[in-house]
């Protein structure tokens, strides 16, 4: 994006610039709206770390329900009890592990990105 607007990029300032004399506000709204053009794959990475951060934080939950012998009832908004087999619980340990090790890591990148 930056390769294909280094050539006008000076007019693209000169326009903003001229634009002041409708007001102070124009120019601002203008290098707002090229600033958030200029950022969108920034942003695009923001939205996508914090979904994999909201995914990953709403698995963890429910696999920490299943090691407490419980599980969430979505029909009546609440969490029941239920008996799991041993495959279940080794798959649910397996995930869960592997889920909070990388958990710090997704959580920098969405830092990273939001910030």
């Amino acid at each position: 994006c930056m390769i294909s607007l280094r050539p006008i990029l000076p007019h693209i300032i000169h326009i903003i610039g001229f634009s002041s004399l409708a007001g102070a506000s124009m120019p601002i709204s203008l290098f707002s709206d090229l600033a958030s053009l200029l950022t969108l794959h920034i942003y695009s990475f923001y939205i996508a770390s914090a979904r994999i951060y909201n995914w990953q934080l709403t698995i963890i939950i429910s696999l920490f329900h299943l090691f407490r012998g419980k599980k969430r009832n979505v029909l009546r908004n609440r969490i029941d009890s239920c008996d799991y087999d041993l495959d279940q619980l080794l798959l649910g340990t397996i995930l869960f592990t592997l889920l909070f090790f990388l958990l710090p890591t997704v959580f920098v990148f969405y830092l990273t990105f939001a910030s």
